[in-house]
């Protein structure tokens, strides 16, 4: 049996769950130490009927964190983002950076989720923006994802990754992780680049060469 309730809702085990709180080890509102919740534990891992659980016991749907952040701000799934709003939860409440929950969950890139909330709560839905320009051929580089390696992967050696940023540590704080996606970020975008003007080169007729 998992170790506590949290572990118990991430590996989405109700009996679990349920135990725990008839033995009164946890109770729906219970927080770690960051204020984390069982309910926000159960929306950010998807699992709609621990969330349904939750709240049909008189989860407080509108429970925050440390961070000011609701349940809501931390879900992952319309459903479980339905079953919350449905029970009360405030798609208007702010956490501590001043963000709503849509604002967390398109931060997230979790679109679909922002889209359902917004459609429930008449909230206006922002398409977001295409993470190419492919009228001008730009690349929106704080779109790219860090999976992206893997898709490289298979025509640019991973080391090639590492000596790129290796040969720029003396400039950079290789501990920060923003600073370390910016780096991978800017490899892909060379990469990228460089394929595009190979593919062009390639393309021009040998008359014109």
């Amino acid at each position: 049996m998992a170790r506590n309730i949290w572990i118990a809702i991430s590996n989405g085990d109700l009996e679990p769950v349920k135990s725990f709180i008839q033995n009164k080890e946890a109770t729906v509102d219970s927080q770690d130490d960051n204020g984390y919740s069982c309910l926000h534990a159960a929306a950010s891992w998807k699992n709609s009927e621990i969330t349904k659980y939750l709240l049909d016991n008189g989860a407080n749907v509108n429970i925050t964190d440390n961070d000011g952040d609701t349940p809501l701000h931390m879900c992952e799934s319309a459903e479980c983002a339905l079953l919350l709003l449905k029970a009360g939860a405030d798609a208007k409440i702010l956490n501590n950076e001043g963000k709503t929950a849509v604002d967390s969950i398109l931060e997230n890139k979790e679109f679909e989720v922002a889209k359902a909330v917004c459609e429930y709560t008449g909230i206006p839905f922002v398409e977001p923006e295409e993470e190419a320009d492919e009228t001008s051929g730009t690349v929106d580089t704080d779109r790219i994802e860090i999976n992206s390696i893997s898709d490289l992967a298979s025509e640019e050696s991973l080391n090639k990754i590492m000596s790129y940023i290796m040969s720029n540590a003396d400039n950079v704080d290789l501990s920060d992780e923003d600073t370390l996606k910016a780096m991978v970020s800017e490899y892909l975008m060379q990469a990228v680049s460089s394929k595009n003007t190979s593919s062009k080169n390639n393309d021009t007729p040998k008359d014109q060469e």
